[in-house]
């Protein structure tokens, strides 16, 4: 199963140093994540370091791929 988180600066000005936390919900296993994210088994939280995000329409995607618990 993925979990796909879209980011996307809708403002006009560039957001800088942009981090994103998902946790991932009871029952699930977190299996992996992108390069720019980590997972922290404590929390269960994956936070994403997104940099800058220019103004207007830019996104950025990030698939977290979990499994249910065993």
């Amino acid at each position: 199963m993925n979990f796909v988180l879209e980011v996307t600066n809708v403002g006009k000005a560039t957001s800088t140093g942009v981090t994103v936390t998902n946790v991932i919900p009871e029952g699930l296993k977190f299996v992996s994540v992108g390069r720019r994210c980590s997972f922290d088994k404590g929390t269960t939280e994956v936070t994403c370091s997104l940099g800058d995000l220019a103004g207007g329409e830019v996104s950025f995607k990030i698939v977290e791929t979990v499994a249910t618990k065993v």
